[in-house]
């Protein structure tokens, strides 16, 4: 076992650790000469464009965090505590959407709720609704969210299931 886990921390080391720390040592280089200076993090924090973008990525991780765990944590709840109709079936359709790749769920997000989307041209040519649009930070929240709220859904359902009936 000593064997297996030595090289089980090499191929961490060299897929996971390497690239990393290569990574942040690059950000310290100056492009072209490799000299150590802090220009590219002054030019990343000097320009407006580029500090909104990381602000946006973290108001987008920050709003899906708490929309998954919003859904997740009372359906965990509800499903271990409560005896539910069809529960199998809706527990296999929760794993089926994490097996997904994710630019398979966006693009029928896309292909249902996009400008021209299947859902977006029934609810505009039928009833008359005029839908918010898919593309932009609603957009992304909405798929993100139906995304990785499973996670939390196994997470939770696991630890609820470990814990006492009389707790």
């Amino acid at each position: 076992w000593t064997l297996i886990t030595i090289a089980i921390i090499a191929v961490f080391a060299l897929f996971l650790i390497y690239p990393l720390v290569s990574l942040i040592a690059d950000g310290f280089k100056e492009e072209g000469s490799g000299v150590f200076t802090l220009a590219n993090y002054e030019r990343f924090f000097t320009k407006r464009y580029y500090y909104r973008s990381l602000f946006n990525s973290l108001k987008l991780t920050f709003a899906v965090t708490v929309c998954s765990l919003a859904i997740g944590v009372p359906l965990a709840y509800f499903m271990s505590f409560y005896k539910v109709r069809g529960k199998t079936l809706i527990e296999i359709l929760i794993i089926i959407s994490m097996m997904s790749p994710n630019f398979i769920g966006a693009y029928s997000w896309i292909l249902m709720l996009g400008r021209s989307g299947i859902v977006t041209q029934f609810l505009s040519n039928a009833l008359g609704i005029r839908t918010p649009s898919i593309y932009g930070f609603g957009g992304m929240l909405l798929v993100f969210t139906l995304k990785l709220y499973p996670f939390v859904y196994m997470y939770i359902s696991g630890a609820l299931k470990k814990v006492d009936v009389a707790v």
